[in-house]
Formats: structure tokens, sequence, C-alpha cells
């Protein structure tokens, strides 16, 4: 249990931190690191694979602002990438449990929609939580990718279905 004596509450730019942390935690190929320089705090993301590297750097924002604090994300090695989302997102991912699947359906409208369905698990990550009896912040893969990623016109981030029920045999999306 927490010693009540140690509650406070996390800075916005720790938190980033930790989302970014927790979503590639479980990846081989990725490191992800914080430094802070006063008003300026840098997150460092290294990755040992180029393509997942590009990938990163284009589905990324390269700084968020909260007041008077800057917050720099930076990919190493960064490089350019002329690849569609979808596969930038498998790239990134590539080796990383928290993603089940990135998939493209052209049956909703005129235009696709990718979606980036990541595992189905409550992730944590201490964060100051006055809520939470541990000061933990749970929550899905699908929040922290909303929260950390560029917003994109046609991508959206899911949790995929629990194994019991895609062997019931009814279409994603519909009630047996």
């Amino acid at each position: 249990m927490s010693d009540l004596k140690t509650v406070g509450l996390s800075a916005p730019w720790t938190t980033l931190y930790k989302m970014i942390y927790v979503m590639f935690k479980q990846d081989p190929e990725v490191e992800v690191t914080f430094e802070d320089n006063g008003e300026t705090k840098n997150i460092k993301i290294r990755v040992s694979d180029l393509d997942k590297a590009e990938a990163l750097e284009k589905i990324l924002p390269c700084s968020r602002v909260y007041g008077n604090i800057t917050v720099y994300i930076t990919v190493i090695p960064p490089n350019n990438l002329t690849a569609s989302v979808t596969s930038m997102f498998e790239t990134a991912f590539k080796g990383n449990p928290a993603l089940s699947y990135v998939h493209t359906s052209t049956d909703k409208g005129l235009y696709n929609m990718n979606y980036v369905v990541f595992q189905n698990k409550v992730v944590q990550f201490f964060n100051d939580e006055l809520d939470d009896v541990n000061g933990m912040c749970s929550t899905l893969y699908q929040d922290i990718a909303k929260e950390i990623f560029e917003n994109r016109d046609g991508v959206f981030f899911c949790t995929d279905v629990p194994e019991e029920e895609k062997s019931v045999g009814a279409p994603l999306g519909e009630w047996p």
C-alpha cells in the first residue's frame, strides 16, 4: 500500500512519458527515456529497427506544450518514410505484443477507415493518482494511443475483443 505522505499529482509531461514508456515497454527494439532540463523536457525513443524508427517518427508528435513547459519527443534514428498509415503502425509495433492487428475497411463509407487494434488488457503505471489506493493509472492501450499519437483522419484506435468472444463465431460488431 502507498504511503499517504508521498501522494501528489504527476505532472502532465511525466504522465506523457509514462504512457509512451508503457506502450513500448514490451518491445525489445524500443527504449524510452526521459530527460528533464528545467522548462524543457525530452522524451527520447531509441529504436534498433530503422523501419520501426521511421514509422514512429511519422506517427508521434514531435512536441507537446503544457503551459510554459515544452516536451520534445525524439525518435532515434529519425528518417523519412513514404508508407501508408497502416503500414507505419504495423512497422512501429512489429514484435510489440501491445498491438493485436491493423485493419483497413472500405465498406463503411466513401473513404478508408483504418483501425489500429490493441491487446485487450488493462495496463498500469504509477502516476500519483489520488483516486487509486496505490497511486496507479489503469487504462487501455487504445486510450494511451489516442493521447500520444498524432491525430490522423481515418485512423481509429481500439481494443481487441476477448478471445472467448472471438470463438462465438459471430461477425465482429454483431451480437449473437
